[in-house]
C-alpha cells in the first residue's frame, strides 16, 4: 500500500469518527436546549399558580369572608417567602438563556459539519493528500473552539441521543432491544423526577397547604 492510499485510509477514518462526534454533540446539544427550555416553562407555570394562591390567599384576608386562623397567616407568610425563594432559585438556574446557548452551540457545530461532510463530495481518492488532511484538522480545531465557548450538556442528553440510535437501528432491524425501556425510565427518572424534583415539591406543598387552610376556613365559618 502506497504513501497517498494510506493517507486516504486516514483520512476517511478521521473524516467519519469526526462526523459521528460531531452529530452525536449536535444532537445532544439540541436535546439540552429542549430540555431547559422544558424546565423554563414549567417553572413559570409553578411560580404562576405559587402566585395566584398568595392573591387569593389576600383577598380572603382584605375582604374578610372568614374568620383568619392561625395557619393561615403561618400559610399566607410561608407562601410570600416562598415566592421569593423560587423566583431566585429560577433566576439562578437561567434555563432560557442556557438553551439559547445550547441551541447556538449545536448550530454553529452543525455548519463545521457541514463543512466536514462537504469534503467527503469535494476530495476524491485521488485527489487526498495532505491538503485534504489540514483541512479536516482545521476543522477539528474549530470543533473544539466551539466546545471550549460553551457548557457541556448533562447525561441525560447524551442517554437521549442513545436512545435515538436505538430507535433508529431498531427500525432497521424490525426488531426491538430490551434494554430501550430501561433506558426510557432512566431518562423519565432523570428529566422530571430529578429535574423538576424543586418545582414539584414547591406546587404540591403549596396546593396542600392551600386545600387545608381552605377546609379549615370553612370549619370556622360553620
Amino acid at each position: 500500500m502506497n504513501h497517498k492510499n494510506k493517507l486516504f485510509i486516514f483520512n476517511e477514518e478521521l473524516k467519519s469518527k469526526s462526523i459521528k462526534s460531531f452529530t452525536r454533540t449536535k444532537y445532544c446539544r439540541f436535546k439540552a436546549s429542549d430540555r431547559l427550555k422544558f424546565y423554563s416553562t414549567i417553572s413559570n407555570w409553578v411560580f404562576t399558580l405559587i402566585s395566584l394562591l398568595l392573591i387569593i390567599a389576600s383577598l380572603l384576608d382584605v375582604y374578610n369572608i372568614f374568620e383568619k386562623s392561625s395557619f393561615f397567616n403561618f400559610y399566607q407568610t410561608s407562601l410570600a417567602i416562598t415566592i421569593l425563594v423560587f423566583f431566585q432559585v429560577i433566576a439562578n438556574s437561567s434555563y432560557e438563556l442556557k438553551s439559547l446557548r445550547f441551541h447556538q452551540c449545536a448550530i454553529e457545530i452543525s455548519k463545521i459539519l457541514q463543512k466536514l461532510e462537504h469534503i467527503s463530495v469535494v476530495d476524491k481518492a485521488d485527489e487526498f493528500d495532505e491538503s485534504s488532511k489540514d483541512k479536516i484538522k482545521q476543522i477539528l480545531n474549530e470543533y473544539s473552539s466551539i466546545l471550549k465557548r460553551y457548557e457541556n450538556h448533562e447525561t441525560i442528553d447524551f442517554l437521549e441521543y442513545k436512545k435515538f440510535t436505538m430507535e433508529e437501528k431498531n427500525k432497521k432491524e424490525e426488531s426491538t432491544d430490551k434494554s430501550m425501556f430501561f433506558l426510557e425510565i432512566s431518562i423519565f427518572f432523570r428529566k422530571y423526577i430529578i429535574g423538576l424534583f424543586p418545582q414539584f415539591i414547591l406546587t404540591v406543598v403549596a396546593l396542600i397547604g392551600f386545600i387545608y387552610s381552605f377546609s379549615s376556613f370553612i370549619v370556622i365559618c360553620k
